[in-house]
C-alpha cells in the first residue's frame, strides 16, 4: 500500500477541525464514542479496497518443490539438518487444498531426515501429518516402515508390530518394482519383536534375582536409529528395502491422490500416534497454593477496593522474597511481525528447526498441528488475509484478538453487561476468574485521553470492523446493532492495552567462541494478562516478572508484610533513571 495506517491516521488528524474534536470529546462513554466517529466516514470502499489490495504471500508449487529438490540434495550428502531447513521450507509453501502432493511428501522427506538424526518424536509427527494430507496409498508402507522402527527404537514394542503389520497389509497395492523384498524387510521387523518379547517375557519368568537384564542378547543393530534402507534414491536394485528413500517425484512425476491410511479401520485404529503437543505444558508452581478466589494468583494475596484507586493487590500474609505469587497465561496474545520465524505464532514457544504451516499463508508458523488447529478456529481463519493491514495498526491488533477469543456468541449475551459500572465493593463473595469479564472490566482512562489519540483509536477500531464485516465474522445478515457493540468493544480494548498491554520477552545473549558477552530482554508478542493487570504502578515495584513461553510468572522481590500493597512498574523504572 501506499501509505501505511499511521500515516493516514495523522495525515487526518491534521485537517481534522476543533469542531469535530470538541464533539468526539464530548461523547459520553466508549460506545457512544465509536459511534460519533464511524458517522465521519473517514474509510470509504475505495479506501479499503486500497488498504486490502496487497495480501499475504500465497502458497506456490513452484518454491516449494524447488526447496523440496535442494532438501533432497543436502539429503544425499547426509546433512540432515540441512536437508530438514529446505523440506521445511517446501512444507510451508507447499498448498494444502490441492492434489499436487507437495505438502505430503514434504512431510515424508523430512521424516527420514529426522529418523536419521534420531529425533524420533518428531519423524513420527511428520509421518502421521504425511499420511493426514494425502500421502499416495501406494507407496504409504514405507512410511509406516518408519513409524515402526521409530516406535521400536522408543521401547514401544506393541504400537511397533502393530505398524509394521499395517505396512505389510499396505505393501498389497503397492506397484513397486521390488515390494517382495520390501515385504521380507518388513517381516522381518515382526520377528525381531516377536523375539524380542519372548526374550523379555523369558528375563520375567527367570529373574534369578542378579539384577542381570537378560534383553542383551537380542540383535539390537537396528536399534541404534539407523534407518533400515537408507536409500535416498529408490534404489531398488541394490536389495535395500525402499522405506528409507526420500520422494522425488516431481508435481507431475506421481499420482498423489490416492488415499490417506484409515487409522480407524478394524485393529489398526491404536496404530495412529498422537501428534506432539509442545505448548502444552504445566504452568509454575504457586506459593502458598492457589488462590480460592482470584484465578491464577498465590493465597497470599488478596484483591480490595477503594473508590480511589478501584481494585488492587494486596500481600494477605507475609511474602518473603522469591515467592511466586502469579502464574498466568493470557486472555489473548499477538506475535509480532519480526517473530514469525523464531517462535510459535500461537504459544510463542522458540521454534527449531520441524514447524507445522498454516494451511493458506507462508507467513505464520507453529510448534505443533495442535497449536496451528487452535490458532485457525479461535482467530487466524479471520486474521489470515489481512495480516499486512493488522502489522500496521500496533497494539490495535491484539483488540481484534481478544474479540475473536472471545467469539460473537459470547460477546453478543454478554451485551447485558456493556455498561460502565464501577466493580462492587464487597469482593468477598466475588471471583475473580480468567474470562472476557474480567478483561471488559479493566480500566480504559477514557476521561483522561488526549481527543486526538481517542479518534486515532475510534478510526482504528473502525477498520477492524471492516475486517470482521469482510471476513463475515457477523454471519451473512449483521444487525446493525451487533456491528457497532463489536467496534465499540475494539475501541474499548484498544484504551485498556494502552495501559493494560504486556510485553512478552525472552533473554537473548550475544555469545563469541562460546562465551556470553551480552544479554538482552527482547520484545517478542504483546498479551493481556487480567490478573497481573489488578497491580497499580509504582516506579519502585515490589514484584519482578518473567516468562515461560507465554506464561507471566510474578515474583516477589523482597520480603512484603501482610496489608501491603502489591505494586507493578509500567513505565520508567526507578533503578534505571536514577542519577549516579
Amino acid at each position: 500500500m501506499s501509505e501505511n495506517w499511521q500515516q493516514l491516521l495523522d495525515t487526518w488528524t491534521q485537517n481534522l477541525k476543533d469542531n469535530k474534536l470538541q464533539k468526539i470529546r464530548a461523547t459520553t462513554d466508549v460506545f457512544d464514542c465509536f459511534t460519533h466517529c464511524k458517522k465521519l466516514k473517514y474509510i470509504t470502499s475505495q479506501l479499503w479496497e486500497s488498504l486490502s489490495k496487497q495480501k499475504p504471500y500465497n502458497k506456490s508449487l513452484i518454491q516449494s518443490e524447488k526447496f523440496r529438490e535442494k532438501g533432497n540434495t543436502f539429503y544425499k550428502e547426509k546433512k540432515f539438518d540441512k536437508a530438514i531447513e529446505y523440506y521445511t521450507e517446501s512444507i510451508h509453501y507447499a498448498p494444502t487444498l490441492d492434489n499436487s502432493g507437495h505438502l505430503p511428501r514434504g512431510y515424508g522427506n523430512r521424516s527420514a531426515a529426522l529418523y536419521h538424526l534420531k529425533i524420533y518424536t518428531k519423524c513420527l509427527d511428520d509421518i502421521e501429518l504425511a499420511l493426514s494430507s494425502g500421502y499416495p496409498s501406494e507407496t504409504a508402507y514405507r512410511l509406516l516402515q518408519r513409524r515402526g522402527q521409530c516406535l521400536y527404537n522408543l521401547n514401544n514394542m506393541q504400537h511397533a508390530e502393530d505398524a509394521f503389520r499395517l505396512a505389510l497389509k499396505r505393501t498389497k497395492i503397492s506397484r513397486d518394482l521390488d515390494i517382495e523384498k520390501a515385504r521380507n524387510v518388513i517381516q522381518c521387523w515382526i520377528e525381531k519383536i516377536d523375539k524380542t518379547k519372548q526374550i523379555v517375557c523369558g528375563a520375567i519368568d527367570n529373574a534369578n534375582g542378579t539384577g542381570e537384564d537378560s534383553t542383551g542378547s537380542i540383535d539390537n543393530a537396528n536399534a541404534t536409529g539407523e534407518d533400515s534402507t537408507g536409500s535416498i534414491d529408490n534404489a531398488n536394485a541394490t536389495g535395500e528395502d525402499s522405506t528409507g528413500s526420500i520422494d522425488n517425484a516431481n508435481a507431475t512425476g506421481e499420482d498423489s491422490t490416492g488415499s490417506s491410511i484409515d487409522h480407524n479401520a478394524g485393529s489398526e485404529s491404536d496404530v495412529s500416534i498422537s501428534l506432539s503437543t509442545s505448548s502444552l505444558e504445566s504452568d509454575p508452581e504457586i506459593s502458598y497454593g492457589p488462590n480460592k478466589l482470584i484465578c491464577h494468583a498465590s493465597e497470599a494475596v488478596q484483591m480490595l477496593y477503594d473508590e480511589h484507586q478501584g481494585r488492587f493487590l494486596t500481600a494477605a500474609r507475609d511474602i518473603e522474597m522469591g515467592d511466586t505469587l502469579i502464574a498466568e497465561r493470557p486472555f489473548a496474545s499477538v506475535l509480532l511481525p519480526k517473530s514469525y520465524k523464531t517462535h510459535c505464532h500461537h504459544c510463542h514457544t522458540p521454534l527449531d528447526l520441524v514447524t507445522v504451516p498454516c494451511q493458506e499463508c507462508i507467513d505464520v508458523r507453529y510448534c505443533s498441528k495442535t497449536c496451528q488447529v487452535i490458532s485457525w478456529r479461535r482467530y487466524h481463519h479471520i486474521e489470515c488475509p489481512y495480516l499486512n493491514i493488522l502489522h500496521s495498526v500496533g497494539v490495535a491488533h491484539l483488540s481484534l484478538r481478544i474479540v475473536l477469543v472471545a467469539g460473537l456468541k459470547n460477546l453478543l449475551d454478554f451485551k447485558k453487561d456493556v455498561t460502565e459500572a464501577p466493580c462492587p465493593d464487597n469482593l468477598s463473595v466475588h471471583s475473580y476468574g480468567s474470562g472476557y469479564s474480567e478483561v471488559f472490566h479493566l480500566v480504559t482512562h477514557f476521561e483522561d485521553m488526549d481527543v486526538t489519540d481517542i479518534f486515532q483509536y475510534a478510526m482504528t477500531a473502525n477498520l477492524l470492523l471492516w475486517i470482521l464485516e469482510e471476513a463475515e465474522f457477523f454471519g451473512l445478515d449483521p444487525s446493525p446493532d451487533d456491528k457497532d457493540l463489536i467496534g465499540g468493544l475494539l475501541l474499548r480494548h484498544t484504551m485498556q492495552l494502552v495501559c493494560n498491554g504486556y510485553a512478552i520477552t525472552e533473554v537473548q545473549s550475544c555469545n563469541v567462541y562460546d562465551i556470553v558477552m551480552n544479554e538482552d530482554q527482547v520484545r517478542v508478542a504483546t498479551a493481556i494478562y487480567p490478573t497481573v493487570s489488578l497491580c497499580n504502578h509504582s516506579c519502585d515495584p515490589n514484584i519482578i516478572s518473567s516468562f515461560r513461553n507465554n506464561v507471566l510468572v510474578v515474583k516477589a522481590e523482597k520480603n512484603l508484610k501482610k496489608g501491603t500493597e502489591i505494586y507493578n512498574c509500567y513505565g520508567p523504572h526507578h533503578k534505571k533513571n536514577d542519577k549516579t
